[in-house]
């Protein structure tokens, strides 16, 4: 589970959609900012820096790597490219 600070500096009662402030993740020093609630929805779904890349890429070498161990077995890939 990951932990967060969220630092909101300034929003608009009229205008719920103006959110501003700092998102930081719990015992690492990078910080992310954020001006709406899309933005803050995106850090604290995917983290801050690279880490949801970083997934990605690693799922994506996974499934490569159980395609080809499927090649000339006779074991469908499921219909993957």
């Amino acid at each position: 589970m990951d932990y967060f600070i969220v630092r909101i500096y300034r929003h608009q009662k009229n205008n719920s959609g103006i959110l501003v402030g700092v998102v930081e993740e719990m015992n690492k020093s990078e910080k992310k900012a954020f001006t709406n609630y899309d933005e803050l929805w995106k850090i604290l779904n995917y983290g801050i820096g690279s880490r949801h890349k970083k997934e990605t890429k690693k799922r994506r070498q996974q499934r490569t790597a159980g395609r080809e161990s499927c090649k000339g077995s006779g074991i469908s890939n499921g219909g993957a490219r």
